[in-house]
């Protein structure tokens, strides 16, 4: 798979994406600080965030000289701590959307929003638990039916693979081209199953393939009946004006216990180990 190259990449929790600096500080101050970050791309097209101890009309005027638009808050306020939360939380969220318009284009090019699983609020509430649940903080789309692969702090791995009826099909075809066994054929056709070979590539890598170990129990996912806006521009050139949730049946299984398409475990560097340096 692709993601290898990402998640055996030791440098890919390096990226500054959200800045957080003190006004007050012993050697310059944040202004001048934000100043230097300008003139580096990387850094300069995130969100950056200032501390001061007092919001004063010298303050705001320093700010409006900057080149782009900077959060601040003020620590004389009780409860700025929460609100510095809040704030890193809702701005890392934006990030994370506009990082993610171009997956969710690709995969919902042929479809408006309704019909893609991307969009319903269920799925939302089942993946968000999930990433509660099992302290995941890594995750990466694998396929082209928008399967995930989880990282959690440790770099244990854990996958979702979805699957809508077309993509049942797609497994059930391409299963008995490989002899899978009638028996195989059926609990995928019944829907029961979920067949996590899913690329050409999966089934022609494998030689003779070990179906059961392939197999994991479907769920379905049901219509929240509301979409979630996350990409309102793609959603507004979608030609849809409904508000319905995905129309498409989709079927899921998470699983920890999948071979991990030869990705090596040893060579990820876990988020817990990149924090202890």
């Amino acid at each position: 798979m692709a993601i290898r190259n990402e998640i055996y990449n030791p440098n890919r929790f390096k990226e500054i994406v959200i800045t957080v600096t003190d006004y007050d500080m012993p050697h310059i101050s944040g202004i001048e600080l934000m100043k230097t970050m300008e003139f580096q791309p990387e850094i300069s097209r995130y969100s950056q965030i200032i501390l001061t101890g007092k919001i004063s009309s010298e303050f705001k005027e320093k700010l409006s000289n900057l080149h782009k638009e900077v959060e601040y808050i003020g620590k004389d306020d009780p409860q700025y701590i929460d609100k510095l939360l809040k704030l890193v939380k809702q701005r890392s969220d934006a990030i994370f959307q506009w990082s993610s318009y171009e997956p969710a284009r690709l995969l919902s090019r042929n479809m408006d929003e309704k019909s893609s699983f991307l969009f319903d609020g269920n799925f939302a509430e089942i993946f968000e638990s999930y990433i509660k649940e099992n302290n995941i903080c890594e995750y990466y789309i694998f396929d082209k039916q928008g399967s995930y692969l989880f990282l959690d702090w440790n770099a244990n791995l854990s996958w979702l693979f979805i699957r809508n009826e077309t993509g049942i099909d797609n497994s059930i075809t391409r299963a008995a081209e490989h002899g899978a066994p009638k028996s195989v054929l059926d609990v995928l056709r019944k829907k029961e199953m979920i067949l996590s070979l899913y690329e050409k590539e999966d089934f022609d890598n494998r030689g003779k393939i070990d179906w059961e170990q392939y197999l994991l129990p479907a769920r379905v996912l049901e219509s929240s009946d509301q979409y979630i806006k996350f990409f309102p521009s793609l959603i507004a050139n979608s030609g849809s004006n409904s508000n319905k949730g995905c129309s498409t049946i989709y079927y899921y299984a998470f699983t920890k216990n999948f071979p991990e398409h030869g990705i090596m475990q040893d060579k990820i560097l876990s988020y817990e180990k990149f924090l202890q340096g």
